[in-house]
């Protein structure tokens, strides 16, 4: 049952995963895939698309995290994800 766990968290574990993403301003491809629920190649195709911007340090690909937060206000206030 270990699985059903997986599927539903504690809301002390949500709490715990908001307050180290709160401490972050930028954030791997890795980390924003979690913090948007989605898969790394769902945040590099929206990369690709223009719509995160990426920046480059030592190869690695990292994106502000307000810039993140201000696509999801977007999304939520009627903009379209993709445009």
């Amino acid at each position: 049952m270990k699985y059903e766990k997986s599927l539903s968290p504690k809301s002390e574990d949500i709490g715990d995963k908001q307050k180290f993403f709160d401490k972050l301003i930028w954030l791997t491809v890795k980390q924003a895939a979690i913090y948007l629920s989605r898969t790394e190649n769902a945040i590099r195709l929206l990369i690709h698309k223009g719509t995160l911007q990426r920046h480059r340090l030592d190869g690695r690909i990292y994106l502000k995290r307000a810039e993140i937060d201000a696509l999801l206000e977007k999304s939520i206030l009627g903009g379209a994800y993709g445009s």
